[in-house]
């Protein structure tokens, strides 16, 4: 394959007050990979591991040590907003007492 037609995917970095937004961002990323798109879970599940800031990584700990065999990218994008929510919510809650 000539080098002229594959680009680095650059991840963008990781948004902590919304996550959502990370995801939806790091998918358009993966669909504009050339020569062709992102698509295998375990390759998507391989960028957000590889590019989770250290914080998130350990709220997101035993879904990375006994990782989803099926749909890992989708198992780990879940439980990442999920999670971050809860503690952005119990943040904003503690600020409001």
């Amino acid at each position: 394959m000539d080098e002229s037609e594959t680009s680095a995917v650059v991840i963008p970095p990781f948004i902590q007050v919304d996550p959502s937004l990370w995801f939806h961002t790091l998918e358009s990323t993966f669909e504009l990979a050339t020569p062709k798109l992102i698509a295998e879970k375990k390759i998507k599940y391989n960028y957000v591991e590889a590019y989770l800031p250290a914080n998130i990584a350990t709220v997101v700990r035993d879904i990375i040590i006994q990782q989803n065999k099926v749909n890992p990218y989708e198992d780990m994008k879940s439980k990442i907003i999920e999670r971050c929510s809860e503690s952005r919510n119990s943040t904003a809650a503690g600020r409001g007492k």
